[in-house]
């Protein structure tokens, strides 16, 4: 007998072969997975199911092919025997032989020996059969030769029998063939909606000849490369990369199609799994001012912060999701990238599942005094919604204070020098970088330090020294600059006498009176002038000693007064340009000379200067020169006339080759007539001197020699601060000296004309610094761009350019929604909200108000009505619309914008205006009961039915000639209800209710049991409705304002358009009688909070039963058959048990609602009133049993329970240490009775639908 079928545990699979990658195939029936995380992808390596192998890393994204040994033979071991499953010949050719050799090893402990038999066909063959005898490990190998004679495929098998049976081994010759093989699925690691996972698997080239392949996939998944070459033994890596748009389970099939026409195919099942992903942002290290609460906008307050100074906080993104969720962050889109102040270098990255991760928010302000505003987007990847975060911060700039606004170094003798000290402050946090405008070498003021560094909250002692070279009165104002501040002014005065010549002393309360003479416009008359006038009563002072014309001749005119004129303003306006506060009454021109090169041997040609008075007095005017100075004003002393002009020349001698020059020289004016004090009739009249500087500059450099390098560092702003139409705007910038030489500067020729600097040029000592102002007026909403270019070293090579922007600050609002508001359909008497959002895109706070006509003030409302936004923000507004009547609405309200920070009560100089349109519409709804309700089909619904052990509608009467033994009670017991049961009498009992319009029946109901309906409300408005209900019992009447029998869930709700609320009607009637409730309900006005006109919304009907149970007949059966029917109606007292069945059970009877166990007594207490006998009559000893038949019939409408309860029915179980140790006579014979089983009945217990009847066996023997 040949056994072809070997058994499997005799059969072992092995693989002898070898791969590239592993020991194992790279393709098998099932696939595993490897994840790698790479960027925001996820990466998958698919290999054997038995051998792990890993992806090289110069896989990720192109397409690599390896070899695999073609001549592997799989092997099986049989019955100790180690053979090849298969022998195969490939690439043969006809009419040449081709041999191989099949190997037999002995694996097992024992000689084997077998016997083979040759092949079948004639194309294979090999050596005669013999007897095989194999020891224990030998192999023997047997050769097999295959001779093609046609080009087709050649099958045959070579069969060996052994002791245990016989297998064989398949002989096969096949043709050269296309083959690819790829793995039968692969499944995708779980990837979050707009992100992307990628993953990769083996597709192997099997046949025999080179194939190109082409792959077919559906969309979200992409297979890489979609076509290629394979040879023969070749693998391939291909990259499958799956973007998910859709949160859905994803299983599609891809196709690979190869071969002759690409007719054949291979296919692979993709599987992946796509989800929405969450991101949930909230702030690290909450402070006060911070709002993180759930469901509203997160506020990021970074406080306040000093200028150029960059303060960091950071956010938690938690990811609750099961998948990576890939985010982008973005700042709102600004008008001009450079005016962020706000940056997050996080743009995007990756969060995972259950993780958290920080990412920081900085703030750089560059503008002072600024509220800045942003709004950052949190945007995780695919459908998610993203979270805006408001960033708020304020820029701090530095609080530098001087401790005096005037030095006064009274008198000082000639030849002497004074000195007295004052003390700079800085009261911020934050640096601050100071230098007071003066020249102290070329200048008879000095102030050490002229410049200088003050940290935070410092405090510096500076040192003003004053050496006069001439006899004459002394007064100069001098700026204090700082950067990101406004300048600070000191007045220097003070007066110099010699032994010839002794001017009126100089006290700061000139100062007070010159700015006042100066804005009454008496500063051009001398001081002999004005003390005629005051004597001619021309003049008059004024309680503050300060000269006025007489207010006689000005009829109800008052008296000009010095107005409070910004630093910035006095600074640029001083009268040294073209533009001037008030016109000077001592001119000098040029104010900046430039000698450039000077290299000798002779010196430069002087240049002329002119020096104007335009005052009514004779002036004298004294220039300061220090001997080694290599500029000076020749003659450096000399009287001017009135209204008249002097020319001077200004001289450049350098003194040392090779050397950059530059000074400020200084002189001073004064009025003639002061030079001697006893010239002054009235204190009121001395005028102080006027300070006339000029700035030159030259240097010694030869052409052929280069200028010093100059190392410094520029720190310029990007954008000049907002201002409205017709505002300057001003800007400080700080040019610090780095090196070791003298650094000097001046504004190119080629800057543009529309920006002023200040000062234009200057020289800078080393590691010194320059603090300079830069004023423009911008012109036009758009961005303008200003270039300025500043020389260094008198070298054209060593030129900065500085690019600043500037625009004039629209009074402009970004309106959302098209400037319309739609409300929707609103009752009449109530409200209805819509939220309208604007945005600040200028730079400047904005005051706006809404203006809503008085016609309209009872019918609109918005909140807030006026306010105040910052730059950039964004504020939602809630318009509130209350219908008047029942027509459409249209509406247009105005809102007025204007500048913030006017004083109090003063009108905006310019003002811009927006309508916006808003449409209503006001109508009338009611609401109605929804016809399914009315009709019952809110499905069924049960309710427990009252049951007990001591009958509820079951009496028992007492019967006073009746002696125990004990009694049987009967008891009727309900414990369902069956709803949809009508009244007795008005429907049968298998019927549903027929309802009337806006009546809602809850049928037949247990009394004390409880059942529940819904009410189902219906709008069919197009508005929404604030109701209250109203519940009203009609029937019957409830006593002493007790609880009604029927409750509403609720009584208060609101009700969109068209839609339908469910109120949950719960009924408990406490008595049999029939219920009737009228519900009604009033709408709720949100104008007064009142409720409207009470309306009847439906009635609820009821009826409260109970089971009835009755006794149709009975039939007496053995001993007592020959009692007659009606003489055993009245053994067993069925009228009167009938009657009382048909009764109310009284509260005692209802003690115990459901059968129990509750009595110790062998006699339990029996609670109803109702005792009587089923008396069996007489029968003899040992005769048979006395049987009664009763015939139980439910004629009521609602389900019962039914049970007869003996005495050993109703008593607890007791331990024996519990229970009565002697019973009287009563017990005993009761005991003797139920032990006995004298009576019996059966069943002792049912139910009954309505109208069903059931016969009960009652026995006694």
């Amino acid at each position: 007998m040949l056994l072809q079928a070997v058994p499997s545990s005799l059969t072992q699979i092995r693989d002898s072969g070898d791969c590239t990658m592993n020991s194992g195939s790279c393709l098998s029936a099932s696939t595993a997975a490897m994840a790698t995380i790479t960027g925001s992808s996820v990466a998958l390596s698919v290999c054997s199911s038995s051998n792990t192998s890993a992806r090289p890393a110069s896989l990720m994204d192109t397409r690599v092919c390896f070899s695999k040994k073609r001549d592997k033979v799989k092997k099986r071991v049989i019955w100790g025997i180690e053979v090849a499953e298969v022998l195969q010949w490939r690439g043969w050719t006809l009419g040449k032989e081709v041999t191989k050799n099949l190997a037999l090893k002995n694996v097992s402990l024992k000689t084997q020996k077998m016997v083979y038999r040759p092949p079948k066909t004639k194309f294979f063959f090999t050596v005669i059969p013999l007897p095989i005898l194999l020891s224990p490990g030998i192999t023997f190998t047997l050769p097999i030769i295959f001779r093609p004679l046609e080009e087709k495929e050649y099958v045959d098998q070579l069969w060996f029998e052994k002791e245990e049976g016989m297998f064989y081994v398949d002989l096969r010759a096949t043709l050269p063939r296309h083959s690819l093989i790829c793995p039968p699925s692969l499944q995708l690691p779980m990837c979050a909606v707009g992100d992307t996972a990628e993953a990769w698997f083996c597709l192997e080239n099997v046949g025999d000849l080179p194939t190109f392949f082409t792959w077919e996939f559906p969309s979200p998944f992409h297979i890489l490369p979609t076509t290629g070459l394979l040879e023969p033994g070749q693998a391939s890596y291909i990259k499958v990369t799956f973007h998910p748009l859709l949160a859905i389970l994803y299983e599609v099939q891809a196709t690979c199609w190869y071969g002759e026409g690409s007719k054949q195919k291979s296919s692979i099942q993709l599987q992946a799994v796509a989800k929405c992903a969450q991101l949930l942002v909230s702030i690290k290290q909450k402070r006060p001012e911070d709002r993180d609460a759930e469901g509203a906008q997160k506020v990021l307050h970074f406080g306040t912060v000093a200028v150029g100074c960059t303060v960091e906080r950071q956010i938690k993104l938690y990811n609750p999701s099961a998948v990576s969720a890939p985010f982008r962050i973005e700042v709102a889109p600004d008008m001009l990238a450079k005016d962020h102040a706000f940056s997050c270098p996080t743009t995007n990255g990756i969060v995972p599942p259950g993780r958290k991760k920080l990412v920081s928010v900085s703030f750089h302000p560059e503008t002072l005094d600024v509220r800045t505003i942003d709004y950052l987007s949190i945007m995780p990847s695919g459908c998610a919604s993203q979270t805006l975060l408001k960033v708020v911060g304020f820029c701090r700039g530095p609080d530098v204070s001087l401790q005096h606004n005037c030095v006064n170094f009274s008198w000082v003798n000639l030849g002497q020098f004074s000195e007295q000290p004052l003390w700079i402050e800085n009261k911020s946090d934050c640096t601050a970088y100071f230098q007071f405008a003066i020249d102290c070498q070329e200048s008879v003021f000095g102030i050490k330090p002229a410049f200088g560094t003050l940290v935070g909250k410092a405090r510096m002692t500076l040192h003003c020294a004053f050496r006069p070279t001439h006899p004459i009165i002394y007064s100069r104002r001098v700026a204090c600059l700082i950067h990101h501040q406004d300048p600070l002014f000191l007045d220097l005065i003070g007066t110099c006498h010699s032994d010839s010549t002794k001017p009126a002393i100089l006290r700061p309360q000139h100062l007070a009176w010159y700015r006042t003479h100066v804005a009454r416009g008496l500063t051009f008359y001398p001081p002999d002038i004005l003390s005629t006038l005051l004597r001619e009563k021309k003049l008059e002072q004024d309680k503050n000693g300060a000269l006025r014309i007489p207010t006689e001749d000005l009829a109800d005119a008052s008296s000009p007064k010095y107005p409070l004129i910004s630093p910035m303003t006095e600074y640029f306006f001083d009268g040294t340009n073209d533009i001037a506060i008030f016109p000077p009454p001592v001119s000098i021109e040029p104010t900046e000379v430039d000698f450039g090169a000077c290299p000798g041997p002779e010196n430069p040609n002087p240049v002329p200067l002119c020096l104007m008075n335009h005052t009514k007095g004779k002036i004298t005017v004294v220039w300061t020169h220090r001997s080694d100075c290599p500029f000076w004003v020749t003659p450096d002393t000399c009287s001017v006339p009135p209204l008249k002009s002097m020319a001077m020349r200004l001289h450049f001698h350098p003194p040392d080759p090779n050397c950059l020059y530059a000074a400020e020289l200084e002189a001073f004016a004064v009025y003639k007539v002061l030079q001697s004090y006893n010239n002054i009739e009235e204190d009121c009249t001395v005028c102080p001197s006027w300070c006339l500087t000029v700035h030159c500059r030259g240097h010694s450099y030869r052409a052929a020699l280069e200028h010093p390098v100059p190392q410094y560092s520029l720190h310029a702003p990007k954008l000049f601060p907002a201002v409205s139409a017709g505002e300057p705007s001003y800007r400080s910038l700080l040019l610090i000296n780095k090196g070791s030489m003298m650094l000097t500067f001046n504004l190119a020729p080629q800057s543009s004309s529309d920006i002023s600097l200040r000062p234009s040029s200057g020289l800078v000592a080393p590691r010194a610094h320059q603090i300079f102002l830069i004023c423009t007026y911008p012109k036009g909403n758009s961005w303008k761009q200003h270039l300025f270019y500043l020389q260094f070293n008198f070298c054209p090579q060593y030129l900065k350019e500085v690019s600043m922007q500037s625009r004039e600050e629209p009074l402009q609002l970004k309106l959302d929604t098209s400037k319309s508001v739609f409300f929707k359909p609103t009752w009449v008497g109530c409200s209805s909200t819509s939220l309208f959002t604007f945005r600040n895109p200028s730079r400047l706070p904005l005051e706006f108000e809404w203006r809503i006509s008085q016609p309209y003030g009872k019918i609109l409302a918005v909140q807030p009505v006026r306010g105040l936004i910052q730059p950039s923000e964004s504020i939602t507004l809630t318009w509130t619309f209350s219908p008047l009547e029942e027509t459409k609405y249209l509406f247009r309200v105005g809102m007025w914008v204007w500048e913030a920070g006017l004083p109090p009560n003063t009108k905006p100089p310019a003002t811009t205006h927006y309508m916006l349109r808003l449409v209503g519409m006001g109508i009338t709804s009611s609401l109605s009961v929804s016809r399914r309700t009315l009709a019952g089909g809110a499905g069924e619904l049960r309710a427990r039915a009252p049951v007990g052990g001591k009958a509820p509608g079951a009496r028992l009467q007492e019967d006073k000639g009746w002696e125990p033994p004990s009694p049987l009670a009967l008891y009727s017991l309900v414990n369902s209800l069956r709803p949809g049961l009508g009244k007795p009498g008005l429907w049968p009992a298998d019927s549903g209710p027929q309802v009337k319009e806006k009546e809602l029946e809850f049928g037949n109901v247990l009394v004390n049991s409880k059942q529940s309906r819904s009410l189902m409300l219906l709008n069919d408005g197009n508005c929404t409705l604030y109701y209250h209900l109203f519940l009203e019992q009609c029937s019957p009447q409830v006593v002493d304002n007790g609880p009604l029998a029927l409750q509403l869930d609720r009584t208060e709700g609101s009700l969109p358009p068209r839609s339908q609320d469910t109120i949950c009607l719960t009924a408990c009637p406490h008595q049999r009688s029939q219920y009737c409730w009228k519900i009604s309900y009033a709408l709720l006005s949100h104008r007064d909070n009142k409720a409207g006109k009470r309306q009847e919304l439906c009635c609820v009907f009821l009826m409260a039963v109970y089971p009835l149970l009755s006794i149709l007949d009975v039939c007496p059966v053995g001993s007592a058959k020959g009692i007659t029917r009606k003489h055993l109606w009245r053994l067993f007292s069925l009228d009167t048990l009938n009657s009382y069945l048909e009764r109310d059970p009284t509260p005692q009877e209802l003690t115990y609602e459901v059968p129990t166990r509750h009595s110790t007594s062998q006699i339990p207490t029996v609670f109803t009133h109702l005792k009587l006998d089923f008396n069996f009559g007489a029968a003899p000893m040992e005769a048979p049993p006395s049987v009664v038949l009763l015939a139980l019939k439910n004629r009521g409408v609602v389900s019962l329970d039914w049970a007869f309860l003996f005495p050993s029915d109703q008593q607890i179980d007791l331990e024996l240490w519990a229970q009565q140790a002697e019973f009287d006579a009563t017990e005993l014979h009761q005991m003797r009775v139920q032990d006995n089983c004298v009576f019996s009945i059966s069943p002792k217990a049912g139910s009954l639908s309505p109208g069903q009847e059931q016969v009960v066996e009652l026995k006694y023997s």
